[in-house]
């Protein structure tokens, strides 16, 4: 179910919490967006922490560690990862700040 797929979630990033250590961190929020639609339950993936969107594409990481980081999205059913429509993108994670982010996706079906 959903709900047991966001616990497990939870328990992985508060692990890697504990594991790294309290160094500085941020926020990443953002929409997942395929063909002008949101992608709902895709999981992103942003310095090993990972979300998984809502209906409306949206997502929320907490306590990414500063820095800049790449980004990977994976359809949750099919476990198949999305193509970044610019390969490249990235997302700057700064100090006690909310970084938001549209990722653009193609299908890698």
């Amino acid at each position: 179910s959903i709900s047991y797929i966001k616990q497990q979630i939870q328990a992985f990033n508060n692990w890697l919490d504990k594991i790294r250590g309290l160094g500085d961190n941020g926020t990443v929020s953002g929409v997942v967006i395929e063909n002008g639609q949101p992608v709902a339950e895709a999981l992103v993936t942003i310095n090993e922490k990972v979300a998984m969107t809502n209906k409306k594409g949206e997502f929320k990481i907490k306590k990414v560690s500063v820095g800049r980081h790449s980004i990977t999205i994976k359809d949750r059913k099919s476990n198949k990862n999305y193509d970044l429509q610019n390969p490249n993108q990235q997302v700057v994670v700064q100090k006690n700040r909310e970084s938001s982010i549209k990722i653009r996706v193609v299908s890698n079906n």
